[in-house]
């Protein structure tokens, strides 16, 4: 049984201002990766907040929406008019999506409560039209509530997100006890998209693009665990593991005693722990770096995080603690000029590989700071972050009193290419890792990984028919180019001759290969836009990101556009037609005939 009460904030948000902005180096990136996937869910990052007391619900609500309308990142909009995409900002935010569910009549309220979360978070939110985010509080029982919170990546960020939080249980305190509210210490998203955009002008530019040039220069694609076949599909999946109080402390005194931080520790383990099972002395990962630079960005809601690769050689370090302080020195370097920002590498052509992202991932998060809601026991729980390619680890530590803290490590990957027993197994593997570590982190890196190398061929981590999952099946191959017929030939080279003119003039370069990777020769996220647009323009149909990130060659995208005009998605006939006629007069034969063909059929019965 459930109970549904909504209670919506008053107000309207539908005036804008007219100015707009690009989008931020942060903002860029999720905006690529958001648009080339399957699912338009995948940037809806979500948590968890549990109370277990006498909640006053309609002073959280209150809170809720005060919280909300002083985080002007929730005021902006979103567009992609003619592949230009710009955000602005409206008037005022959204009415508060709030609902309270009343679970407390279910079989099993914990099941229900996770179905309703994934239920929030997978609702699709609409950052075009400002609706950015919602919230649900989930009663479970008479004194315990999950209050489920939903934000799109685009305004906010895993540290937004704590910032969020602490204001909410600020203004319930004061609700609660009828004293003032305290003044907001938020900074405004404005004033980040504001400076971001003229990061390029000042003297750091320089310097950052130098360092990140000696950085970057080792190009390689980012390890995995899984040896599967890639696939855009992605089913996040995610398995928690508590640390106790023991191990926390001795993970914080074996980090003293390397000189380095308790993430950075972590880090190296999974390092090792990525390397055994690869088989890469000198894997990359990826890690996220928040692009919070100064005070002001460290009070400021909105989207400041950027992920990036990170390599780390074993074979230039001896010890472990030699390897955790290395870490820890290299990761402050990359901080102190992240501003930079991948989007800016992309144009600059450097890392295109390593930059693409996907397979392994580390990532660390804290909140020292516990959460006060006037006496009743709160705390944060970590339910998604971003898409999956692979597998990754979550460092999650929290505070939960003045005396108190809690540690879990979370691992995240792809179902469609890791099962739970293989991820179990590298979880299992991963904590002995650690109690070798913690044990003695100044021992040789050799002797702490030949703990890994035991029972690996139990793992599935490699391709193989026995490893495709019931109902996938393989894709035929392709018909090589040179068993097209001479007319389709001749169109797919016609074609590609006019995608390279498209791409000449959006990357700036004189000429491209037709076999280059567009990618590795400055094709980037802002540009990706541009070129669906005019790509849709040429051929007459809406070209899809993901299209453009499958087939990376001017060669392998005229050929799959031509293979799909064959298979129905656009008609050869047409697609020729648009080679012959020029794209304009194309567009409008196009037009007219799919009002034709798209018409009911009276003979079907359609009417």
């Amino acid at each position: 049984m459930k109970a549904h009460k909504v209670q919506q904030s008053r107000g309207v948000a539908d005036a804008e201002e007219s100015e707009k902005f690009n989008l931020t180096t942060p903002q860029a990136g999720i905006w690529l990766d958001w648009n080339k996937g399957c699912d338009p869910s995948s940037y809806n990052i979500c948590n968890v907040i549990p109370f277990d007391g006498r909640l006053d619900v309609d002073a959280l609500w209150r809170a809720v929406v005060q919280a909300d309308r002083e985080n002007d990142a929730l005021r902006l909009r979103f567009s992609n008019e003619d592949g230009e995409v710009t955000q602005s900002f409206a008037a005022a935010c959204r009415p508060t999506d709030f609902s309270v569910i009343d679970l407390r009549y279910s079989d099993d309220a914990e099941a229900a409560a996770y179905r309703e979360i994934d239920a929030t978070r997978t609702h699709l939110l609409d950052p075009e039209k400002g609706f950015l985010c919602r919230h649900r509080l989930l009663r479970l029982g008479d004194e315990s509530y999950w209050w489920v919170r939903v934000y799109h990546h685009l305004v906010c960020d895993g540290f937004a997100g704590h910032l969020l939080a602490d204001r909410v249980s600020e203004i319930y305190r004061a609700l609660r006890s009828g004293d003032a509210i305290s003044e907001c210490s938020f900074r405004s998203y404005r004033d980040f998209i504001t400076s971001d955009a003229r990061y390029s002008e000042g003297k750091s530019y320089e310097r950052a693009l130098a360092y990140w040039k000696e950085r970057l220069k080792d190009d390689r694609t980012v390890t995995r665990f899984s040896a599967r076949a890639d696939t855009m599909a992605s089913r996040h999946t995610q398995f928690p593991q508590s640390l106790s109080n023991a191990e926390l402390d001795a993970i914080n005194a074996a980090a003293r005693t390397c000189g380095t931080s308790p993430a950075s520790l972590m880090m190296g383990i999974f390092a090792v722990l990525l390397a055994r099972m690869s088989g890469e002395s000198h894997p990359i990962l990826t890690l996220s770096l928040l692009n919070r630079i100064g005070r002001d960005e460290r009070n400021t809601p909105g989207a400041f995080s950027c992920v990036m690769p990170f390599d780390i050689n074993l074979g230039t370090h001896q010890s472990f603690s030699e390897l955790a302080k290395d870490i820890f020195t290299r990761a402050r370097r990359d901080v102190r000029h992240i501003r930079f920002g991948p989007v800016r590498m992309r144009a600059e052509r450097l890392g295109p590989k390593s930059l693409a992202g996907g397979g392994a991932f580390f990532n660390s998060l804290d909140s020292m700071t516990p959460l006060d809601f006037d006496g009743v026991r709160a705390k944060r729980m970590n339910i998604y972050n971003a898409p999956v390619n692979d597998l990754g680890l979550v460092y999650f530590v929290q505070a939960l009193s003045e005396s108190e803290n809690e540690a879990e490590l979370i691992w995240q990957y792809n179902a469609s290419r890791l099962d739970r027993e293989t991820v179990e197994g590298i979880a299992a593997r991963f904590r002995r890792l650690l109690n070798a570590v913690i044990t003695d982190p100044e021992q040789d890196i050799a002797a702490v990984a030949e703990i890994v190398t035991e029972d690996l061929d139990e793992l599935h981590l490699s391709d193989g028919d026995s490893l495709l999952w019931e109902g996938e099946q393989e894709q035929p191959p392709m018909m090589p180019p040179s068993q097209l017929p001479p007319t389709d030939k001749l169109h797919e080279r016609q074609l590609a001759e006019k995608i390279k003119k498209i791409w000449v003039d959006l990357i700036e370069t004189d000429d491209i290969p037709a076999d280059t990777d567009l990618f590795e020769i400055g094709a980037h996220s802002l540009l990706v836009p541009r070129a669906q647009y005019r790509l849709s323009e040429l051929i007459g149909r809406k070209i899809l990101a993901v299209e453009v990130f499958e087939h990376r060659t001017i060669n392998a995208l005229a050929r799959h556009l031509m293979r799909s005009a064959g298979q129905g998605v656009q008609p050869a006939n047409r697609l020729a037609g648009v080679l012959e006629t020029g794209p304009q007069e194309a567009v409008e034969q196009l037009s007219r005939a799919a009002t034709l063909s798209d018409s009911p059929k009276r003979e079907h019965g359609a009417l």
